[in-house]
């Protein structure tokens, strides 16, 4: 079957193989030097005068929140109990009562401290579905605690005894809806439908898992997503520019350096670049080859949504698709290689810089065949 493309006859395509332990050379040597610069130059700057005075202010955050409270290292804790849910019930009232909308708490004042800082979103503004504005404030009531996250949502909670823990406080044998509610002390049991005892496991259980919404809902809040937003851009930036200036040096300016545009790994492999059209490259396609990888680390890098983990399996998964197109390629031409229009080729090959100087180097050789030299001086003969 003839070829697809034409070559210079001296050029010789690198082998697939060789290709690829080339390019895992570069990229490991590409991963390392990111780690380099992520933990060393851009964590020294970036990190420490942007990233980690934001990380402290949602930290700060957090502890406000009475949502967690913070260890000797200054690390968060979150409130923990296995037969206690006042410790979720109280750390909740406080969060919902006290931070978000600015006020005392509702019960047990004496228990709060008196100088305590309301969230930032305290006297925010909010739209209603309808329409109207309301503050955080009028939105977190005792009516809203009580069947968001006690449960309590029906005129007679002993009707639903199966499903909620919680019931209203009684008061001259009616039920109080304008306070926050208690536990029962029975329930149906949802397998066998008989009347079971709760047990303070089976109400730390419950509102645990309601103070782990609690504590992702903070997440959500405005003054606390915007900063963690922000911090997570510059995160990106961090991840991107040592990515980008670790690719810069292996991609570009090794193979700058060098006349036949190898990487290290090229170099480990004996294999070398040329142009598509099998002569010498120009330098300029360095950059185009590094085209590929570098849109798409900044683009990437820059998503808040993705983890450095993330983006490190996007850009392995941007090598595999090359090396298969590489491998369909007439030329062997992977991704990068048709946007600069380079090829990759053995040591072996010759590469002239272009078709003139191949003809001169192939009338000489056919010369050197036809006329062998035998060592010994021809005679001259001079005509008179």
């Amino acid at each position: 079957m003839a070829k697809k493309y034409t070559l210079p006859r001296h050029t010789n395509l690198a082998k697939q193989t060789t290709r690829f332990g080339a390019a895992i050379v570069d990229l490991a040597l590409v991963v390392a030097g990111f780690f380099v610069f992520f933990f060393g130059l851009f964590s020294l700057t970036v990190g420490t005068f942007v990233v980690n005075p934001i990380r402290a202010e949602l930290t700060t955050y957090e502890y406000q929140s009475n949502l967690v409270t913070i260890d000797d290292s200054n690390n968060i804790v979150v409130w923990k109990s296995e037969d206690n849910y006042k410790v979720y019930d109280e750390a909740m009232r406080y969060f919902y009562f006290y931070y978000l909308s600015g006020e005392a708490p509702v019960e047990h004042k004496e228990s709060y401290p008196t100088n305590y800082v309301p969230s930032p979103n305290a006297n925010d503004e909010f739209v209603n579905e309808d329409g109207t504005t309301y503050k955080l404030k009028d939105f977190f009531t005792v009516e809203w605690y009580n069947k968001n996250i006690l449960g309590i949502d029906r005129d007679d909670p002993d009707a639903d005894m199966s499903t909620c823990y919680f019931t209203y406080v009684k008061v001259d044998d009616q039920y109080d809806k304008t306070q926050i509610g208690i536990p029962r002390s029975q329930r149906y049991s949802s397998e066998s439908s008989k009347v079971v005892d709760i047990t303070p496991t089976d109400l730390a259980i419950y509102l645990g898992k309601k103070y782990e919404s609690s504590y992702r809902e903070l997440t959500h809040f405005s003054f606390y997503k915007n900063k963690a937003d922000l911090a997570t851009f510059y995160v990106g930036v961090e991840v991107g520019s040592s990515l980008i200036l670790s690719g810069a040096i292996f991609y570009i300016l090794i193979p700058m350096i060098r006349k036949d545009g190898a990487s290290l790994g090229k170099m480990i492999f004996k294999i070398r670049l040329a142009h598509s059209s099998g002569y010498s490259h120009h330098k300029y396609q360095l950059l185009f080859r590094f085209a590929p990888y570098l849109v798409t680390v900044s683009f990437v890098s820059l998503m808040p949504i993705l983890s450095i983990y993330i983006l490190l399996v996007i850009v392995a998964v941007m090598f595999l698709i090359s090396f298969a197109l590489a491998m369909a390629s007439p030329k062997k031409m992977s991704l990068h290689d048709f946007v600069a229009q380079t090829i990759v080729v053995s040591n072996d090959s010759i590469i002239f810089d272009t078709s003139v100087d191949e003809r001169a180097y192939e009338q000489e050789e056919d010369g050197a065949i036809a006329e062998p030299n035998t060592g010994e001086e021809p005679e001259l003969s001079y005509e008179k």
